[in-house]
């Protein structure tokens, strides 16, 4: 017995662009809710002196963008995530910024109180509060090319694994201490900073708020679903779950509130 595939019609335009009867694309959005999640440095190798992964970056590289790819960036702008509806989230304060921007927990002077440290292990980050800082590198390992986090003999890894005071980090890394002047052109860099640390401090942070703002502009045209990659599917109607459905003001509103609410 054989079995032949019928015909069928295929699709001459891009099915969000058709103008009548239109199939709407489905996205099923899967978070990484796994405790890397909350750390504060990336990638894995780039962590402090202490850490338990394998390639240990030091005090340099942990508190610039240059080795760590989640630590504040002057040459980035922080705009706060946005809601459901599209607005925005109110900026965070310099002097009394919240540790969660979701939540909207915790308060911390950035001008006074600020440690830069490790979420993932205690006891390797700053042991007393200080105004907001970070390193400004001004070597010429800046290609991605030259960034290999994995072979502690390239000029890159040195220079980020250097601890404070000593060569090769010494000669490449400044600190800049945040203030109504230190940003790139004497700018004032302190409501950036304050967004960076409420909003995308952490890989968990920095994922909510790219990922609100990329969805954004999606509509009911699409069809859009949420969960987690430790949901274990026993119940369709906790926070971790939200089946596919036309993305229109109630469905994206709870979607939203899972996304942001997620730890």
């Amino acid at each position: 017995m054989s079995t032949l595939a019928a015909l069928t019609d295929i699709a001459s335009e891009p099915v969000t662009q058709v103008s009548s009867n239109p199939v709407k694309p489905n996205i099923m959005f899967i978070l990484d809710d796994s405790g890397s999640m909350d750390w504060t440095h990336m990638p894995d190798e780039s962590a402090d002196p202490g850490s338990t992964v394998i390639f240990s970056y030091g005090f340099y590289g942990y508190r610039s963008p240059q080795c760590n790819r989640v630590y504040y960036n002057p040459a980035f702008t922080y705009n706060p995530p946005v809601k459901a509806d599209g607005t925005s989230y109110a900026n965070a304060s310099f002097t009394a910024a919240w540790t969660d921007g979701f939540a909207g927990t915790g308060s911390v002077n950035l001008s006074t109180s600020f440690k830069a440290g490790d979420s993932m292990n205690s006891g390797t980050g700053d042991a007393t509060g200080s105004a907001a800082y970070y390193y400004k590198y001004t070597g010429t390992q800046t290609a991605d090319t030259q960034k290999n986090y994995n072979d502690s003999t390239t000029t890159f890894y040195k220079e980020c694994a250097s601890l404070n005071g000593v060569m090769p980090g010494s000669g490449v890394f400044t600190k800049v201490t945040v203030s109504a002047t230190s940003g790139p052109g004497m700018t004032d860099e302190r409501q950036n900073f304050a967004n960076w640390y409420s909003y995308y401090r952490k890989r968990m942070l920095t994922m909510k708020s790219a990922v609100g703002l990329s969805f954004k502009p999606i509509d009911d045209r699409y069809r859009v679903g949420f969960t987690t990659i430790n949901y274990s599917g026993t119940t369709t109607t906790n926070s971790s779950f939200q089946k596919i459905d036309d993305f229109g003001t109630s469905q994206k509103s709870t979607w939203y509130t899972k996304l942001y609410g997620a730890s």
